[in-house]
């Protein structure tokens, strides 16, 4: 099932300085595509919240890159509780952070090309 596994996987078997994880597989296409020049990667749980096996993969992955960001979807109310639960569960990975959709937009897929390229040199700036 999609919600045990997390999609684009792929992009987390090389090293490299970031790894975005997104909700949408739309979202994690759109930042993996315009941001791995940059060398930031992106993988999506395909749902608002994280299950005990996704949580294991990117525990065992997060050592391939500097940083791990949660880049949650905004304008939801649940997004906040959604956030707090799936911080709780990622609580041993050390490099963890999260971070908002940038420039007002709801989610990663909304993001214009230039846009994701902007949010990336950011976040390895």
């Amino acid at each position: 099932p999609a919600k045990q596994m997390l999609y684009n996987f792929n992009a987390t078997r090389r090293p490299d300085k970031v790894l975005l994880v997104v909700e949408g597989p739309m979202d994690a296409l759109k930042a993996d595509f315009f941001g791995r020049m940059h060398g930031v990667r992106a993988v999506a749980l395909s749902t608002n919240s994280i299950t005990d096996a996704q949580t294991y993969l990117l525990e065992e992955v997060s050592g391939n890159f500097e940083q791990v960001f949660v880049v949650m979807d905004n304008g939801n109310s649940l997004g906040v509780i959604d956030s707090m639960r799936i911080k709780d569960k990622l609580s041993q990975i050390s490099n963890i952070g999260f971070v908002k959709v940038p420039f007002g937009k709801k989610d990663c897929g909304d993001l214009t090309s230039a846009e994701v390229i902007s949010f990336a040199k950011g976040l390895i700036a």
